[in-house]
C-alpha cells in the first residue's frame, strides 16, 4: 500500500505543520470565516486572515475588496455571503461523480469521526469581527489543503483513485489507512486542488498539483482520467493525459477500463469529450 508524500515547498517540522495546522481551524486571530454548508443547519469552517489571503491570491484579493463581503459588528447576527462556484461543482453537465476525485468523501469521513466540529451557519463565534463567506461547491478538504499551502508551504496530496482501484481499495480504506499510518491532516485531491488552485489564480499550486498529477498516471488506470470531466474542461489536464496515452496507446488500448469507458462514450454516456478524443487522434 502506498500512501501519499507530503509536498514541501519550504522546510518545517512536523510540530509546526500542526501549529499552522490549527491557525484554520480556531477563530482567533482570524478575521475571515469560511462556512462549508452540509444542511440547511450545519456546516463545517475554516478561518483565515483577510490580509494574508488578499497578499497571496488574486481572486481572493479582488473579492473581499468587492461589497460582496461586509464586515461584521461585534455581538451581532453575522451577515451571510453565499458564493456558487460552479466552476467547482460536480453537479455540472460534463461532470460524472463515478470519474470525479472529489474531496467531498474525506469532509464526509471526518464528520464521521467527529474529528471535525459542526456549526450552525448563523453561529456567532465570538466577541470580535469578521467576515463570513459560506462556499457551496467546494470541499472543506481542499479548502482546508490550499489555507495549508499559503500560511506554511506544506500540503498533502492524496492517490488518485484511478491508483486506489487498482489496489482494489475503496475511497474510505484508503483514507483510513492514511489516517492510520500518519499525525498529519489528511491529504486532498489533486484533481480538486488543481481546480481550486485555478479558480483562486495560485500559479506555484496550480503547476504543482498537476505535476503530481502527471506522475500518479498508470497504463491500467489512465482511461478514467481521459474520459473525466477534468480533461474535457481544464486544457492543461488534457494535454497531460493525451500525452501519456498517445506514449502508452499499445498498453492503454488494451485494458478494460478504457475499453469500457471507450464504449460507454461511443453510447453517448459521456458526452462532452469529442474534442479530448480528436486531441489524441491528432496526438498519434
Amino acid at each position: 500500500m502506498s500512501f501519499p508524500c507530503l509536498v514541501q515547498r519550504v522546510s518545517h517540522s512536523k510540530t509546526d505543520v500542526s501549529r499552522r495546522t490549527d491557525l484554520s481551524v480556531l477563530p482567533t486571530p482570524h478575521d475571515v470565516r469560511f462556512y462549508f454548508p452540509r444542511d440547511n443547519m450545519t456546516g463545517l469552517e475554516l478561518w483565515a486572515n483577510a490580509a494574508m489571503l488578499s497578499e497571496l491570491s488574486p481572486f481572493l484579493h479582488d473579492f473581499l475588496e468587492s461589497s460582496a463581503v461586509p464586515a461584521s459588528p461585534r455581538k451581532t447576527k453575522r451577515p451571510r455571503t453565499e458564493i456558487e462556484i460552479t466552476d467547482l461543482d460536480v453537479a455540472t453537465a460534463l461532470d460524472d461523480l463515478m470519474d470525479e476525485d472529489s474531496d467531498a468523501e474525506t469532509d464526509d469521513y471526518l464528520v464521521e469521526k467527529k474529528e471535525t466540529p459542526l456549526y450552525g451557519v448563523d453561529e456567532v463565534r465570538g466577541d470580535f469581527s469578521y467576515r463570513q463567506i459560506a462556499l457551496n461547491g467546494v470541499s472543506y478538504t481542499t479548502f482546508f489543503t490550499v489555507l495549508q499551502y499559503l500560511q506554511s508551504g506544506h500540503y498533502g496530496l492524496a492517490d488518485l483513485k484511478s491508483e486506489t482501484e487498482l489496489r482494489h481499495e475503496t475511497r474510505l480504506q484508503y483514507l483510513q489507512s492514511w489516517d492510520a499510518a500518519s499525525e498529519l491532516p489528511i491529504p486532498a485531491s489533486p484533481k480538486s486542488t488543481y481546480r481550486l488552485a485555478h479558480l483562486l489564480r495560485l500559479a506555484d499550486l496550480k503547476a504543482e498539483a498537476l505535476e503530481f498529477f502527471e506522475q500518479s498516471l498508470a497504463v491500467e488506470g489512465v482511461a478514467r482520467e481521459f474520459f473525466s470531466s477534468m480533461a474535457a474542461k481544464y486544457p492543461e489536464i488534457q494535454e497531460v493525459v493525451v500525452r501519456y496515452v498517445a506514449e502508452h496507446w499499445a498498453q492503454v488500448k488494451l485494458t478494460q477500463g478504457w475499453i469500457d469507458r471507450k464504449d460507454a462514450w461511443a453510447r453517448g454516456e459521456l458526452p462532452g469529450r469529442e474534442h479530448v478524443w480528436a486531441a489524441l487522434m491528432d496526438a498519434m
